[in-house]
């Protein structure tokens, strides 16, 4: 058997006689929005990053023509979907800032738990979980999928 056969499935939601069953293991996002560590939030965020790193990760390529039907020469070897999932990656990750950009790309892009979070980064036991929902929040306000609001007291 493969890693992968030997995967934990757990029911998380019943409706009437059908049970839900997710992968805990397939995502580390999964497994904290399990554990109520982040928010739905928070989660929803680190998917659509996660989704944008995935596509923006693809090998597929756009067929090498030699003659373009507009008439140029240039052939585009990067498929559109691929390009704008780059540069959403970029905006995103310009918005958030190089830490957080680096946190979400280690947990939500590469998949690595907050224990190899730490280690990469050489933080102390407790701050990557804490930086990891800093990161995400971030993200959600970038997305568009929470509200900054007021920042100004007084």
């Amino acid at each position: 058997m493969q890693d992968e056969d030997n995967r934990e499935i757990k029911p998380v939601l019943k409706q009437g006689s059908y049970v839900m069953v997710m992968n805990l293991r397939e995502c580390s996002l999964d497994t904290l929005r399990n554990r109520n560590l982040i928010t739905s939030v928070q989660y929803s965020a680190g998917m659509k990053y996660r989704k944008l790193h995935e596509i923006s990760q693809l090998g597929s390529k756009v067929a090498n023509l030699s003659e373009r039907i507009d008439g140029s020469r240039s052939s585009g070897n990067i498929a559109d979907h691929k390009l704008d999932a780059m540069q959403s990656l970029a905006r995103c990750n310009g918005a958030v800032g190089p830490t957080s950009a680096d946190v979400l790309d280690l947990v939500c892009g590469k998949g690595h738990t907050i224990s190899d979070l730490n280690r990469i980064m050489k933080w102390s036991k407790n701050y990557g979980g804490h930086r990891l929902r800093e990161a995400l929040g971030e993200a959600a306000v970038h997305f568009g999928l929470l509200s900054k609001g007021n920042t100004i007291r007084g």
